[in-house]
């Protein structure tokens, strides 16, 4: 889930240098609650609906740490998740829409120049 992005959510596709990141389902918390699947009633109650994040990372030789530390640098604060969607909506947001080409472009760059770089392979024979 994206600041400023409450309607649709994002979907990452990535193998080695190769990424997309394109535009995913609605949110469910952006529809009427009676169009629910009864399955996620518990997220009904919740302030910003089923909007979250899951990711699922697989690759040899990863630097999980070094991984991790970028993922959390890109989460919002506690302060800046307080001052709530009318002013994330202000913030600039390269996945807001524009000509989708353009926007792959300028993402897929700016992904990869702050790519974790695998570890080196060392042997030990």
């Amino acid at each position: 889930w994206v600041a400023g992005l409450n309607v649709h959510c994002l979907v990452w596709h990535q193998a080695g240098e190769t990424l997309s990141i394109d535009d995913g389902a609605q949110w469910l918390a952006a529809t009427d609650l009676a169009e629910w699947p009864p399955e996620l009633e518990s997220y009904k109650t919740s302030t910003y609906g089923d909007r979250r994040q899951e990711l699922v990372v697989i690759g040899q030789q990863l630097d999980q740490t070094a991984l991790r530390k970028q993922l959390e640098q890109a989460l919002v604060t506690e302060e800046e998740f307080q001052m709530g969607p009318q002013v994330w909506d202000k913030w600039p947001n390269v996945f807001k829409p524009q000509k989708v080409k353009t926007r792959r472009k300028k993402l897929a760059k700016s992904v990869r120049s702050k790519m974790v770089k695998p570890k080196e392979a060392t042997r030990t024979d």
